[in-house]
């Protein structure tokens, strides 16, 4: 097999595999200020469809970090939006790793044990230390962040 075909091919596998675990990207809307854990309930009862933004499922959340809908939960990989929501304004959030200074944590996807098998998204929201504080009150798991 010539090298220029190997090339094709190995580029066609990576785009099928790539394009296979993709979703409509989420743009979540968080009010001004708030801080905690932010809970997603999808296939709910009685809620409405989620609008679409700029080819983004439109997640505005209530003042206490909640949402229903009667969309699907998507699985996928996809780059997410983050923003507080004031007054209309947009502030942006940011996801990040460890110990670069995010807003966005723990961001995790499942179901509830009970009979409905409701299906949720939930993370944190506030700084990366209100978040170790959450999931490591007593300091055992991270390992704290050095300053440069």
């Amino acid at each position: 097999m010539s090298c220029p075909r190997t090339l094709t091919v190995a580029a066609m596998v990576a785009i099928a595999l790539t394009s296979c675990n993709t979703r409509r990207p989420a743009r979540f809307l968080i009010p001004q200020g708030f801080k905690g854990w932010v809970k997603i309930n999808f296939q709910a009862t009685n809620a409405r469809p989620l609008p679409v933004e700029d080819n983004h499922w439109l997640f505005n959340l209530n003042k206490d970090g909640r949402l229903w809908t009667s969309n699907r939960l998507e699985g996928g990989f996809a780059a997410d939006d983050f923003f507080y929501l004031s007054d209309g304004r947009r502030t942006p959030l940011r996801k990040t790793e460890s110990c670069q200074g995010g807003s966005i944590w723990g961001v995790a996807i499942g179901s509830d044990l009970g009979p409905n098998h409701a299906y949720m998204e939930w993370f944190f929201v506030g700084s990366e230390a209100e978040y170790r504080q959450q999931v490591d009150p007593g300091g055992r798991i991270y390992i704290p962040c050095l300053s440069n």
